[in-house]
């Protein structure tokens, strides 16, 4: 781990986002429906808040790690 930059949640997120669950997902956002549109925008955003959480839970493991790697070679 050379980098203190989260990538893994990020890109399985964008994974998911393309997969064809979450192009429909996406797709009922733009539904002519309102319950539709409603329950829709809640679970995305409820997926949304999910993937900053666990962006930010890498990003602190990551930086500890590199911390911690630094700590040892000195």
């Amino acid at each position: 781990m050379k980098t203190r930059w989260p990538w893994i949640v990020p890109l399985l997120s964008v994974a998911l986002a393309v997969s064809p669950p979450g192009l429909s997902l996406l797709s009922d956002l733009f539904s002519t429906n309102r319950l539709t549109q409603g329950i829709t925008l809640y679970l995305v955003a409820f997926a949304v808040a999910v993937a900053l959480a666990l962006t930010l839970v890498e990003w602190i493991v990551r930086v500890l790690v590199l911390r911690d790697r630094g700590t040892r070679a000195e």
